[in-house]
């Protein structure tokens, strides 16, 4: 999905822990309400990235998440199905590239 300050930038979702939710139970609220897309959880992806957002100081855990189900539902962003390659490409930051990269590795075959 693109980021909302840059629509020519496309990012992975992430957001704030609301109370009582756990980091999993986030990333899974945030991937839903940013692009549509329902899933089960497999696990972390790569150590906390923490960085400056120009608004504030960030600690983001990604994780890789299973596939369920789609809605057209975005909080107003593009979304786009990228094979692994283009995403790779797609992407503007190394820090995401390598969590990519990682993420591919643990996938279950």
């Amino acid at each position: 999905m693109t980021a909302k300050r840059d629509p020519d930038v496309w990012v992975l979702p992430k957001g704030h822990i609301e109370p009582g939710e756990s980091e999993a139970e986030t990333a899974l609220r945030e991937t839903y309400e940013e692009a549509g897309v329902a899933g089960e959880v497999i696990g972390p992806v790569g150590q906390p990235l923490e960085f400056d957002n120009g608004r504030e100081f960030v600690r983001v855990q990604y994780f890789l998440i299973r596939f369920v189900s789609e809605s057209p539902h975005t909080d107003g962003r593009r979304k786009h199905w990228f094979a692994f390659d283009a995403a790779v490409d797609a992407v503007r930051f190394e820090e995401t590239r390598q969590l990519l990269r990682e993420a591919l590795t643990r996938i279950p075959r």
